[in-house]
């Protein structure tokens, strides 16, 4: 709309307005500066004529802010020299910190600093704006402040509003079109200002404005919402078993829990388990040998809580509904921080499982284990749940199967059995941070053989535990080897490969020892059939750990999953399996080679001290291993000589290192300090 108050009335319409952030949310640090630069527009349309504004005056301010600077630079009000259209014309434009009245106006910026601009496009040309369309013809720098309470906004407006004065006389908002002033529509600009609202990580949305929201911002990285972990609960060393036809069979069926991904940065305080069988029974649970045992007996638990028991009833409805099953409940510790390591894999019950055989030789029977939510022992119903940082998740549920096979008594002509020959009656002690490796004697043993031949040939499946790996598997050096290398192979058969893979990791190795000659193993006695390296890392200072490698049917290489097998009188017998354990010890590096005194120092007097021991009756070495310079285990006078020509002729440097080394039978734990 306009008004026309001087000259010719016409129908021309001419409003000022504002192009920048009008209308808009912006969000910057609480408590900072913020300054924004304003278009003035001006905006002609239903314009009868052929010529549009010829000059115009504005009256500008603000409230919520400060107008710090106006200019026409860059506009249709600039100089034609740049870019403008004014031409031997005039322009005033400046800030203002006074008002008035104007002529025929109001004081609309009475308390407010503004600015005014007054442009003549010229005084002796026929200079005008376009007769219809929108022009800028002013620019305006506004500064403000963030409110400085997170979450709070405040508001500047900036508006036309007659009466800002600077040098001359209060202004009005007018334009002058075809030598008639008309009123223009006056505009309006208003801008929110907040301060960052602090993410609200349980609120979707993204409240601090920062493009990331609830989970994916930095930060709720700690908020307990955010936190995630994976977990599953699984069985381990669940195997197929056999026996005489209607007779029984047992076994013990790990119960293991396994954390990965976690961004908690601790493990589970406690968990409860609900698990039923099918097609066989759970005789017993216990947490006798796992983490969730007493601190006494091996395990994690101290001033906590430990309930397991089997079932026979079940929630109406629930999974375990018509199934036997047990339950384990175990929190950890009520007095301390107690968890399960952040990721991997524990053992957190054992369960004793049990059933018949079928009255069919060479029949068998499969049995189930699995996790159901709901089996009720002398309380309330139970779930499958574990609890991490005091929060309750709920875990995978896996599963567990076997296969239970009945065997005419006789037969089988000989009792075969699986196990591991390796130096692992004491305990093995090394330093924390270095790793363990030992090859290992996979060996068949046969007893009452009721014939003259031993085994024919034989396939074997070996997986380690975790925290322990199998790195190399060959027959060189065993019953399995070519007879030119000195087994009794000849020709035959062999593969012998590892097994990669979640689930498979391990060894398998399989042998016939001939296709065209009755070739067997002695008819009994023990041989050795296989060897394999393993390898694991010592556990921390003062800390033990018992790492198993078991003999499991089912693991895969190149070919088709292996099962544990003995090949006997042209039949396949399935053999008993003995597990192999070692126990580590984690130790410190304790002693300095060839240091005799234990000053911490190597030198003359070290070769001195040695030499006055051997023969002279002068005090013992303080570590008298760390004094075996040349490594063959012997102390005398070659070690003497080979001390001092390593110190002063440029001689090769000890055996077992220079410098700190572990030595585990001497008692010095400061030597190294």
């Amino acid at each position: 709309m306009c008004i026309a108050i001087a000259g010719q009335s016409s129908a021309q319409d001419v409003a000022l307005s504002f192009d920048g952030p009008c209308g808009d949310e912006v969000v910057g640090e609480a408590g900072a500066s913020l300054e924004m630069t304003l278009d003035c527009v001006l905006t002609t349309s239903n314009n009868p004529g052929a010529a549009g504004a010829q000059g115009w005056s504005i009256s500008v301010a603000a409230e919520g802010g400060t107008i710090t600077g106006i200019t026409t630079d860059g506009t249709v009000g600039a100089d034609v020299a740049q870019g403008g259209l004014r031409s031997v014309g005039f322009e005033k434009t400046e800030t203002t910190e006074r008002s008035g009245v104007t002529p025929g106006g109001a004081n609309d910026c009475d308390g407010l600093r503004g600015a005014v601009s007054a442009v003549v496009l010229s005084f002796v040309n026929p200079v005008t704006l376009d007769a219809e369309g929108s022009a800028v013809i002013a620019k305006v720098d506004v500064a403000a402040e963030i409110p400085g309470v997170p979450g709070d906004c405040s508001e500047v407006a900036v508006f036309f509003g007659d009466g800002c004065r600077g040098a001359g006389q209060p202004v009005r908002n007018a334009i002058t079109m075809n030598a008639s002033t008309f009123i223009p529509e006056l505009g309006r600009c208003v801008t929110t200002l907040c301060a960052p609202r602090p993410e609200d990580c349980d609120l979707a949305g993204d409240e601090d404005g920062n493009g990331l929201a609830d989970c994916d911002d930095p930060a709720c990285s700690a908020d307990p919402s955010c936190l995630n972990v994976d977990v599953a609960l699984g069985f381990g060393a669940i195997e197929d078993v056999s026996g005489d036809v209607g007779g029984s069979y047992s076994q013990t069926v790990d119960c293991t829990l396994t954390s990965s991904n976690n961004s908690f940065g601790v493990g589970a305080q406690g968990w409860s388990i609900s698990v039923a069988a099918d097609g066989t029974s759970i005789a017993s649970i216990t947490t006798d040998g796992t983490v969730g045992a007493d601190v006494a007996q091996g395990g994690l638990r101290s001033v906590g809580f430990e309930k397991s028991q089997t079932t026979s009833e079940a929630g109406n409805g629930s999974d375990c509904e018509g199934f036997n099953g047990a339950v384990s409940a175990v929190v950890l510790s009520f007095t301390q921080p107690v968890t399960l390591r952040a990721e991997g894999t524990s053992v957190i019950a054992k369960l004793g499982v049990e059933g018949e055989l079928t009255a069919d030789a060479g029949s068998c029977v499969g049995g189930r284990l699995f996790y159901a939510n709901g089996c009720q022992g002398s309380g309330q119903p139970v779930a499958n749940a574990i609890t991490i940082n005091a929060q309750t998740r709920v875990p995978e549920l896996g599963t567990g199967s076997f296969q239970a096979c009945s065997e005419e008594a006789g037969d089988f002509l000989a009792d075969f059995d699986l196990a591991f020959s390796g130096e692992n009656s004491e305990t093995i002690a090394g330093v924390f941070g270095l790793t363990f490796s030992q090859t290992v004697d996979c060996t068949l043993t046969i007893s009452e053989n009721r014939t003259e031949v031993g085994a024919q040939g034989w396939s074997i499946s070996l997986a380690p535990d975790s925290g322990v790996s199998i790195v190399a598997i060959g027959v060189d050096g065993t019953a399995a080897a070519d007879e030119d290398d000195g087994g009794r192979r000849r020709g035959g058969f062999e593969k012998s490969e590892l097994t990669v893979g979640a689930g498979n990791m391990g060894a398998i190795s399989a042998i016939v020892l001939s296709f065209t000659e009755l070739v067997t193993l002695p008819a009994s006695g023990t041989e050795v059939i296989a060897k394999i390296d393993i390898q694991a890392p010592y556990p921390a200072v003062d800390a033990t750990e018992t790492k198993v490698i078991r003999y499991v049917d089912g693991l895969r290489g190149s070919g088709q999953p292996v099962d544990n097998v003995i090949t006997h009188d042209n039949f396949g017998v399935l053999p008993g399996k003995a597990p192999y354990e070692v126990t580590l010890l984690g130790i410190d590096e304790n002693a300095i080679t060839y240091d005799c005194n234990t000053d911490g120092r190597v030198n003359i007097a070290d070769a001195q001290c040695l030499l006055n021991w051997l023969f002279l009756g002068g005090a013992a070495p303080g570590c008298q291993d760390a004094m075996n310079f040349n490594g063959d285990g012997r102390l005398n006078i070659a070690d003497g000589i080979s001390g001092l020509n390593f110190l002063f002729l440029g001689g090769p440097p000890p055996a077992a290192g220079v410098g700190c080394q572990s030595y585990p039978d001497c008692d010095l734990q400061d030597a190294c300090s």
